[in-house]
């Protein structure tokens, strides 16, 4: 406890330590599983559902189709990127990226705000870490699954206090 105790007293919440923690959780990200990012995918419903219907259909069915049973928004600007602006060779990279990009806003809260739960440098990166260790395999750098982080980083926004 005492060794704890000794790291937070000298670990201080600056805007240099934000910076780190937010460049070693992008450092955590892409080696969990860094072939994803190397050989990007589309993953289930991002290849046969999403990105299928995109490449065949307008701007204005792409976002007022619902394909599993709801409208899904995140999905929807993914692959009206994926079809209308990018080639279909990017088409995994884009999908793959934005899945890393949506699995960066809950650390970017946690490193940029303060609460109760992450009011000082060690709280935040133990945070960190629970949010990218505990993040399932099948919900990694994909824009399917992103609506189970969107739920978190809804929770994240709602536990911060607001004037932060």
């Amino acid at each position: 406890m005492k060794f704890i105790t000794n790291i937070n007293s000298k670990l201080k919440d600056t805007r240099l330590f934000r910076y780190l923690l937010i460049f070693c959780s992008i450092f955590l990200i892409a080696i969990r599983e860094p072939a994803l990012l190397i050989y990007p995918r589309l993953w289930g419903e991002e290849g046969s559902i999403f990105y299928q219907f995109a490449l065949h259909h307008s701007l204005y069915n792409i976002f007022t189709t619902a394909h599993v049973g709801y409208l899904t928004l995140f999905n929807s600007i993914v692959s009206a990127l994926q079809a209308k602006v990018f080639s279909i060779d990017s088409a995994p990279t884009v999908s793959t990226y934005m899945g890393f990009l949506v699995q960066l806003i809950p650390v970017y809260i946690v490193t940029f705000t303060s609460c109760s739960f992450w009011n000082t440098a060690l709280k935040k990166i133990f945070c960190a870490l629970i949010i990218i260790v505990t993040t399932a395999p099948e919900q990694w750098l994909n824009t399917t699954n992103s609506h189970f982080i969107f739920g978190l980083i809804t929770f994240l926004i709602m536990v911060t206090p607001a004037n932060t």
